[in-house]
């Protein structure tokens, strides 16, 4: 059996061993900084990297959507964790705030991170006992020219949709917070599909970029020029950096389904690149200079995303045992089904738990433009502790292994290829939002997409359902 080859149902030599190595040595790292006062905080977070590395080595070498959301998961957990130990455990005023101002121990850190652990503990076993043995390999793809047609054109229209909006409306914003507040100022039915459009136009970019890789090396330019001209735009103003990070590491992902596998090396350095990028943007966003970013202590007492949604879930905390946090409606916990329901129609009024966060203990800070994305892990703290995190883990765990074996059933479909990555690049969002987030967003920013092309292109090319020479993935 080579190295290559499957052992003990898709555990391949090439990933475990290495796999093994890596944790082991981090482990090791890891010790050497710790001490008696820092021991609670290192046990979730060793937790943490050898739940998400095993369930990474344990899977078919590349990636997959179990891999990437435990990856995601991970990376919420660890990196807040860092942070506070590389900042003596305590956090400084260019901290979140939030935490700043409670200081919590080592023990009260912990705390919430072990709900983190549970959170993907639970994802971890639920998708690898659902998810089998199952591999997702596209072979024998093909892609039409009146498909990639339909798509660049479907874009233009939607690229035409924000310039026309932009026309009609004062869009103008000094700054990122202000920019969200420009659009809370659109008419409701205009900004409802003016927020899907923009869901919508990411859909068309990650279909044309699947496309273009299945259609062979000589598109490999255009894509590049495409992600150059995303980089100019996100870094420009330093707002948006989450449309640039995604279409990247969809890139590789799809390269590496489409085309080649990337080594996990390679990925390591590529992932670490892309976060190290997207830290560095919020940094600068949040009003770091240069000279700060060359001191690493300054560079990690600097807030971010990470440690955002940490100090959402701190901060109910301890609301909650306050007694600050009143009876929560069922329009809180029935967020996302009735998320699929246009508010205008749904038969229990819509609340946002991140609105509901934010304009019930921070309206200063919301009348300004600014959110908190509040967080599952929240939700848990909000719910029943530990056992909350770990049952929406599991939810979730089998929600992507369904996923998974789906597209891995259709491994000559375009379109199985396109939901696969959309997914795969999108589940970060029942992490960072609320549990099940993406549901609604694949109903309305997903299934569009493919029902408007295929309706288009059996109408406009009835006599020609396949108009372009078969290409093989791979090939």
């Amino acid at each position: 059996m080579s190295d290559q080859q499957t052992i003990a149902g898709g555990v391949t030599r090439a990933t475990f061993g290495p796999a093994l190595l890596l944790l082991g040595a981090a482990t090791v790292a890891i010790g050497f900084v710790v001490s008696s006062s820092t021991l609670p905080v290192v046990g979730p977070l060793v937790a943490a990297l050898w739940i998400a590395g095993l369930l990474y080595a344990s899977l078919s070498p590349g990636l997959e959507i179990g891999s990437v959301y435990a990856g995601v998961v991970a990376l919420y957990t660890i990196v807040p964790l860092l942070d506070y130990l590389a900042n003596g455990s305590e956090y400084l005023i260019t901290s979140d705030l939030r935490l700043w101002l409670y200081q919590p121990t080592p023990a009260d850190v912990a705390e919430i991170s072990w709900l983190y652990v549970a959170h993907l503990a639970g994802f971890a076993v639920a998708y690898r006992i659902v998810r089998g043995r199952v591999r997702f390999e596209p072979k024998q793809l093909t892609v039409s020219k009146s498909r990639m047609v339909l798509l660049a054109t479907l874009l233009g229209f939607v690229a035409a949709y924000f310039w026309i909006l932009a026309q009609i409306f004062d869009l103008g914003a000094a700054d990122y917070a202000g920019s969200y507040l420009v659009f809370q100022r659109l008419p409701l039915a205009v900004a409802q599909l003016t927020n899907h459009l923009g869901g919508i136009r990411f859909t068309l970019e990650i279909a044309l970029i699947a496309g273009l890789l299945v259609l062979g090396r000589r598109y490999y330019p255009v894509i590049g020029l495409g992600l150059l001209a995303v980089a100019i735009v996100s870094f420009a103003k330093l707002w948006s950096r989450t449309d640039f990070v995604l279409l990247t590491a969809g890139t590789i992902m799809l390269y590496g389904w489409v085309v080649r596998r990337v080594r996990p090396a390679v990925l390591l350095g590529l992932g670490s690149g892309l976060l190290a990028l997207f830290l560095i943007a919020g940094l600068l966003r949040g009003g770091a200079g240069t000279s700060e970013l060359r001191e690493g202590p300054r560079l990690v007492a600097r807030g971010n995303e990470f440690e955002t949604l940490f100090g959402n879930a701190y901060d109910l905390k301890r609301r909650l045992e306050a007694g600050m946090v009143d009876q929560l409606s069922a329009g809180f916990w029935l967020t996302d089904v009735l998320a699929l329901v246009p508010q205008q129609v749904s038969p229990i009024a819509k609340v946002s738990p991140a609105d509901w966060y934010g304009t019930r203990f921070f309206p200063d800070f919301v009348a300004q433009g600014y959110g908190f994305a509040f967080g599952s892990v929240s939700e848990s703290v909000l719910g029943f502790g530990s056992a909350d995190a770990a049952l929406r883990g599991v939810a979730l765990g089998i929600l992507a292994a369904i996923v998974h074996r789906w597209a891995a059933r259709r491994r000559s479909s375009f379109w199985a290829l396109v939901v696969y990555a959309w997914a795969t690049l999108s589940l970060y969002h029942c992490f960072r939002n609320t549990t099940f987030a993406t549901i609604s967003l694949f109903a309305y920013r997903v299934i569009p997409v493919v029902i408007v092309t295929e309706v288009l292109r059996r109408a406009l090319w009835r006599k020609t359902p396949v108009d372009s020479e078969p290409v093989y993935a791979g090939a």
